[in-house]
């Protein structure tokens, strides 16, 4: 008979050990490759909504003494003593630090496939100097770049100008001011096109004491948003960020064993998510796990601009290091401008209110939807 004397602080590190460690007694949480035939992005089917309900548990909070420090070797892989963390803050006293090694970002190629250790990573393309595409050529470029940035030139004027290049019988480089738009924003490189939509309420409508019915009730309200998906692939591939981001959780130990948390992923929370999400789908083996760090604050735009119309939301990810995450590093960026509708503040905690900002925060985040549970391929910085 096998007797086992490892000791654990919690229950959710026997559970852990015993499912991973003594198979015997319980489903182990070994690496496996994803199903046959698994595609790399899946969609996650008109149900996303209902889905989300049914995701990883995101509320779990992170209290003294929950975290499993057990050190189980299926679910720890070990750096070197000394090894610096926590984005060159840490030091080198003898530091001990734990990888998750099922949810640890292990590199792969451009369909999926993880690579053999040690692989060096494809060297960035590098992009040609006469190529300015969308443009035909450098002339029309540049004629875009005068219209619109340099003299700010007005639609209709673009319009007039273009039916007079036509009038002698020459294309014009656009055919109107949308089509110069249009290009603009099918560059694809620099600043990410803004999107907008625009939200109402279309529940049941009540009265308020003078007997009215409250005017947001039936106005309609604009979101603008750039891609948030978009955003944390710049984010995460940054070049400048290499050696400063996670793609595991970790847990680091400083002299005599002592848990420090110094970084996002350093936390309980990260390591349990990761746990919870590779016992309940074996093909994200491999993956990483990047939260999505969100808020708002509209303090800057009220106090600078006297604005109270919108609210400015800006999003993060908690792959990076705490030194990392300014927003002059590009590691917070604005995503999107909330509409914040105008009503008595007594009803302003009522659900039919709330849920025009976030039916806003879910419409500009289904980008995320597809990767939500299948692992996607993103470039990262090496």
């Amino acid at each position: 008979m096998h007797i086992c004397r490892q000791l654990f602080t919690n229950n959710s590190g026997l559970k852990r050990h015993v499912s991973s460690a003594h198979q015997a007694f319980g489903a182990g949480l070994s690496r496996q490759p994803p199903p046959a035939g698994t595609p790399v992005f899946s969609d996650p089917g008109p149900n996303v909504t209902a889905g989300l309900a049914d995701s990883p548990d995101l509320n779990q909070t992170e209290t003294d003494g929950g975290s499993d420090e057990s050190q189980d070797p299926s679910l720890a892989q070990t750096e070197a003593d000394g090894d610096q963390i926590g984005g060159g803050h840490g030091g080198k006293g003898g530091k001990r630090v734990e990888i998750h090694s099922l949810l640890d970002g292990t590199p792969c190629d451009l369909d999926g496939n993880d690579l053999p250790p040690n692989t060096p990573p494809l060297p960035r393309p590098q992009a040609s100097v006469n190529n300015y595409s969308p443009f035909t050529d450098r002339s029309e470029f540049e004629l875009a770049d005068f219209f619109y940035r340099k003299v700010q030139m007005s639609g209709g004027r673009i319009d007039e100008l273009m039916q007079l290049w036509g009038s002698r019988d020459r294309d014009p480089p656009f055919a109107d001011h949308n089509d110069l738009y249009n290009c603009i924003d099918a560059i694809s490189v620099g600043e990410i096109p803004w999107q907008t939509f625009s939200v109402s309420y279309k529940g049941a409508r009540s009265v308020n004491a003078a007997g009215e019915v409250p005017g947001w009730m039936d106005a309609k309200y604009e979101v603008h948003f750039w891609c948030p998906r978009t955003i944390l692939q710049n984010q995460i591939g940054n070049p400048d960020f290499a050696g400063e981001i996670d793609f595991a959780p970790k847990r680091v130990f400083g002299k005599g064993g002592k848990r420090q948390y110094c970084d996002f992923m350093s936390g309980n929370w990260a390591w349990n998510q990761a746990d919870i999400i590779a016992t309940n789908d074996a093909s994200t083996h491999g993956a990483t796990f990047c939260p999505i760090i969100a808020g708002s604050d509209k303090t800057t735009v009220s106090v600078a601009t006297g604005q109270n119309e919108y609210y400015p939301l800006y999003i993060s990810n908690g792959l990076v290091h705490n030194n990392v995450c300014r927003a002059h590093r590009n590691a917070v960026t604005l995503v999107a401008f909330l509409a914040v509708p105008k009503t008595d503040p007594m009803v302003i905690t009522e659900g039919s209110y709330m849920v025009l900002g976030h039916t806003s925060l879910i419409i500009q985040s289904k980008s995320y939807f597809p990767v939500w549970y299948k692992a996607g391929v993103q470039n990262v910085p090496s």
